[in-house]
């Protein structure tokens, strides 16, 4: 089975590349940058939720597998295109209403690794101010809350135990809110447990697929 993962705001592709190489082993895997981040096309407006997923489109029939802001973009093609989104794996599902996103970023970065904020640091130097304040309007726009019920297919909810940004309880709402959602909470890990734990997590991901 085809795999994509899709990375959340700011960031690109690079910090999905340890979970890459675990899925690789038994699946094709696609890791893009979205338009606008990194080496992803340079859009001169700044793309909606909708049009950053209808640019994943020529990836698919895949399942996704998304972090953050990526969450949304995969929820969206998922409605959009059912038939070619067999499944889903929304690791910390941004927006969480229950969290202050300035302090779970501070709360977060205690368990994050030096070589992850380095990454984030030059992906959001590239991808610059305007563009990513805009994204996080449109995003904020579009409650992932509304959008949820609409999802066809299977999708695991996964959240490392230490994310400062989304909390178990958001998580768990997301997955009960699926039609066909399940909610994981990892033993370890913080918001970006796919870097960090990227064996656990395609652990859960292979679990889950093979049950689809």
């Amino acid at each position: 089975m085809r795999v994509v993962c899709v990375h959340g705001i700011g960031v690109t592709s690079a910090y999905f590349a340890p979970l890459v190489r675990e899925l690789e082993r038994r699946h094709e895997v696609a890791a893009p940058d979205l338009p606008g981040w990194g080496s992803g096309p340079k859009p001169r407006h700044v793309l909606d939720l909708q049009e950053l997923a209808a640019s994943l489109v020529p990836l698919l029939p895949a399942a996704i597998v998304a972090n953050s802001l990526g969450c949304q973009v995969a929820v969206e093609l998922a409605i959009a295109h059912p038939e070619l989104v067999p499944s889903l794996v929304l690791i910390g599902p941004t927006v969480d209403p229950h969290t202050s996103l300035p302090v779970g970023f501070v709360r977060d970065s205690a368990y994050e690794p030096p070589s992850l904020w380095w990454l984030i640091a030059r992906d959001y130097a590239r991808m610059g101010v305007r563009r990513f304040v805009r994204t996080a309007q449109l995003a904020l726009r579009q409650p992932l809350a509304e959008r949820l019920p609409l999802v066809q297919a299977p999708a695991l909810v996964l959240r490392g135990a230490h994310d400062g940004i989304v909390s178990r309880r958001w998580c768990a709402e997301v997955a009960a809110l699926l039609p066909r959602g399940r909610f994981v909470q990892l033993a370890r890990g913080a918001h970006a447990v796919h870097y960090t734990d990227p064996a656990l997590v395609a652990e859960e991901i292979e679990q889950h697929l093979a049950e689809r």
